[in-house]
């Protein structure tokens, strides 16, 4: 998450994740689905991490809204 704010892109990856909708939810499927492949190149316990949160709509709208960052504060000029 902090390599995505990072980049700047953090944004985009939050508004990906809040416009999949229910895509969200099958994305966490495929990533089950593919452990046994990808497990050598990542971590078994990440890979179900995200695989849970992706499953979760709250979860999902949270990460979004820590990929976007606080909210600019607001000084009152336009």
């Amino acid at each position: 998450m902090r390599a995505l704010r990072a980049w700047g892109v953090g944004g985009l990856a939050a508004e990906l994740l809040e416009g999949a909708g229910p895509l969200s939810f099958l994305g966490a499927q495929a990533l089950y689905f593919a452990a046994p492949v990808v497990e050598p190149f990542a971590s078994g316990n990440r890979l179900a991490a995200w695989a849970e949160l992706l499953e979760d709509p709250h979860a999902v709208q949270a990460l979004a809204g820590q990929l976007r960052g606080p909210a600019p504060e607001q000084d009152g000029t336009v």
